[in-house]
């Protein structure tokens, strides 16, 4: 009988695949990009994944929210997407919490011995915290910047914080973190080189450019956890 597990272990091996099954991974935020992302590792067999977000969700999370759909509507998005990615990957061990990431958040929340922390929030001041944490811990961390007001996931890519251009939010978030002593060459960053198409209040957004993100930061995760040539 076939299993989630047997693609995976004929690309990877034996050998990564333990490797990814031991790992523990934390994905901060659930929405366009998070949401994919921590599904792509939900099957990718990550063996440990713990989720955090502080949102409910909302009618217009659907057009481009990979976990969710009209059932969620009015859920904790950390309820719903324990119940998407059970049903997906039971063998998964889901650890929620529901609490919005700021300054204070890692007073109380202990990361230590996570193989990687993704940055998948739109808060500035939690994703500083989440560099900052990552950083004097030493452990490896991905954040990603704006995807929203674009239309072409073929310009989504990885960087360094300091080599981003053309992203109104990489341009806040670079000047608040030189000014925080944030070393901008020590921050691995998701960004689009796309130029807004639109600019607005609401940020205006669909699937396509989100969920890129969402699978690049599935594809980084796991590349830092798998050795090739693999051993079978």
């Amino acid at each position: 009988m076939s299993s989630i597990l047997d693609r995976t272990t004929l690309l990877l091996g034996e050998t990564n695949l333990h490797a990814i099954e031991g790992a523990r991974v934390a994905v901060f935020g659930l929405g366009g990009v998070g949401g994919t992302a921590a599904e792509a590792l939900v099957r990718s067999a990550i063996g440990h994944l713990t989720l955090i977000d502080c949102d409910a969700v909302d009618p217009s999370n659907l057009n481009r929210q990979i976990l969710f759909n009209e059932t969620s509507i009015g859920e904790r998005k950390t309820l719903a997407a324990q119940a998407h990615l059970s049903a997906i990957n039971p063998q998964c061990d889901l650890t929620l919490i529901d609490e919005a990431v700021d300054a204070s958040f890692f007073d109380h929340h202990d990361f230590t011995g996570f193989s990687y922390l993704v940055d998948a929030i739109d808060d500035i001041a939690g994703k500083m915290a989440i560099a900052q944490y990552a950083i004097s811990h030493k452990i490896p961390f991905i954040s990603c910047l704006g995807m929203a007001n674009r239309l072409d996931p073929s310009k989504v890519q990885v960087a360094l914080l300091s080599e981003t251009e053309n992203d109104p939010l990489a341009k806040k978030i670079r000047s608040l973190y030189r000014k925080a002593n944030i070393d901008l060459t020590k921050v691995p960053v998701i960004w689009s080189k796309e130029t807004p198409v639109c600019r607005g209040i609401t940020p205006a957004s669909l699937m396509m450019v989100p969920s890129e993100a969402g699978l690049l930061i599935d594809s980084v995760v796991i590349s830092s956890l798998v050795k090739f040539p693999k051993e079978v």
